[in-house]
């Protein structure tokens, strides 16, 4: 067991460890053998649908909340509720499908 540098923060950490304990910074040994350019980064991305429909729901609560100063309360009132369901429909859609 030997004593590496992490690329990250410096700190020595044995080259066994998956990760440095002080940054946290991963530490796989055939990452290390890798330049940082060549290190592969996985990204989980919520798709642009889920994101549309949730900034369509916003949207439409806010229309709700500004249409509250007009004459007709009833009517902002659905707007909002509408809106906040599809904006928690969107949510949970993103959430369930993990992008």
């Amino acid at each position: 067991m030997a004593l590496i540098d992490c690329e990250d923060c410096g700190a020595e950490v044995s080259d066994k460890a998956a990760a440095c304990i002080k940054c946290g910074a991963p530490l796989n040994s055939t990452l290390t053998a890798l330049g940082p350019a060549e290190r592969v980064v996985t990204t989980q991305q919520t798709g642009k649908k889920y994101k549309g429909v949730q900034l369509l729901g916003a949207a439409m609560v806010c229309a709700g909340v500004v249409a509250c100063t007009a004459k007709e309360p009833g009517a902002a009132s659905g707007l909002m509720l509408v809106g906040l369901v599809v904006f928690i429909g969107a949510r949970i859609g993103a959430w369930w499908n993990h992008g």
